[in-house]
């Protein structure tokens, strides 16, 4: 019986990916030490900012700017 490497196993999903039209960025880009880092560190498993766009994109009328931070529209 044939195995799959965890990296091959990756890859195949990021192709899948890929070809859904999804972009794929690497650790080295947007870690805590990339070029464009979304997060302080690993422990953050949810990218806030990607998250709040998607919120507000899907929701435009529950979600507004307010002082810079972002607050449901009925708080």
């Amino acid at each position: 019986m044939a195995f799959l490497s965890e990296a091959e196993i990756e890859s195949a999903l990021l192709d899948q990916l890929r070809a859904l039209g999804y972009s794929i960025e690497r650790e080295e880009d947007i870690g805590p030490d990339g070029h464009r880092p979304e997060r302080e560190s690993h422990d953050e498993v949810v990218l806030r900012r990607r998250f709040e766009d998607a919120v507000e994109r899907l929701n435009p009328t529950r979600w507004c700017c307010a002082g810079g931070s972002r607050t449901p529209s009925n708080a």
